[in-house]
This record gives C-alpha cells, structure tokens and sequence, in this order.
C-alpha cells in the first residue's frame, strides 16, 4: 500500500488491471517523486506486442476500470524487469520516471498553441501550478497530473490574476485550458 493525496492505494489493485490488457506481459507500480517532491503512481511495463500500445492507450483502458486517483501519472516501459539475485523484481533498480516526459508522451494529437493574451495567461498560470512546460490548448489538467490540491491552487492563482471567483468544481467541467477560458470570457457565468 502506498498513501498518494491522502489516498490509501493498493498498487496490487493497479497491477492487476494493467496484467489485464492484452499488451502488458509484466507490470509492478510504485510511488515516486516529482521534482516538486509530490509523490505520484509510477507503472512499469514489459510490453509482449508489437507495435507497443501509446501511453493514451494504456491509461484510456485504466480509466475505464478504476478511479482517477489510481490512475498512474508515469509509464515506463522497460524491455525486462531488473531482478535480485534470488529472482524477485529489484523495485531499487527501477529507473526513475522523467514525469515531463511521461505527461508530453500522453498527447496523441499536436500542441495547439494559445490562441489569444487570456489563453496565453492562463496557459502560464497552469504551467506555473503543474510544473509542465508546453501545455496546449486541450491538455487535460488531470492528465498532466492536476489533482485536488493543485486545484486550489489554480484557482487561487485564477482569483489573483483575473479577479474572477470560480467554484473549484468548474476546472471538472472545463479540464482544458480551452474551456476554462470561455467560462473567464462568460460575464455572467454561474456554476450549475
């Protein structure tokens, strides 16, 4: 078990599911730290297929069985898993995930860039908050690894730079940079 933004994750539960997609031969998760320190689900995978499956398609296929906050935030594939002498997986010898990367592996379709000053703001602002550099126009702020404690700080950023008080559940129905600013654009927006 390991303890992620207060949740009591069983990574066995995680394992499991990715054992069951028809690509994955070998998986073990654990956690790891960002370069922020914040501690994230890491799946390590030996793929038995050829051509490997994207990284949208493996989190596609865990998002249709388990909640978002086991969603791994990190893939690594690996050609073998490092072993003990004794033949157990050496969990030491696992490389360290490059969560950057890992997020820009994520995006399947290309970075559409900000189209005008508030989306570029707000593009800054999220850059800022997640620790990602090239967020596009619909990046989805749960798939860079947005949870709900950066959501408050989103939206206290938000408060700071365009004076407007949104309810922290809008960023659920406008998880894009896109959508987000047309709900800043709306003067008389209210949350449903």
């Amino acid at each position: 078990q390991v303890k992620i933004r207060g949740f009591r994750i069983e990574v066995g539960e995680i394992e499991v599911m990715l054992g069951q997609h028809p690509a994955v031969g070998e998986v073990v998760v654990a956690s790891g730290e960002d370069s922020h320190g914040d501690r994230h689900l890491v799946a390590y995978l030996v793929i038995n297929q050829n051509p490997s499956p994207s990284i949208s398609e493996i989190r596609s296929f865990l998002k249709q069985k388990l909640p978002e906050y086991m969603i791994p935030s990190a893939f690594v594939f690996l050609d073998a898993m490092p072993r003990t002498p004794n033949g157990k997986v050496d969990h030491r010898a696992l490389p360290r995930p490059d969560f950057e990367r890992s997020r820009l592996e994520t995006k399947d379709e290309a970075l559409v860039a900000p189209r005008d000053e508030l989306e570029l703001l707000l593009t800054k602002t999220w850059e800022k908050v997640l620790g990602v550099k090239n967020i596009g126009m619909q990046d989805n702020f749960f798939d860079l690894g947005g949870h709900s404690l950066l959501v408050v700080r989103l939206f206290a950023q938000i408060q700071k730079i365009f004076g407007k008080n949104l309810p922290l559940t809008t960023l659920f129905q406008a998880p894009t940079v896109e959508q987000l600013s047309s709900i800043l654009r709306q003067e008389g927006w209210s949350s449903p």
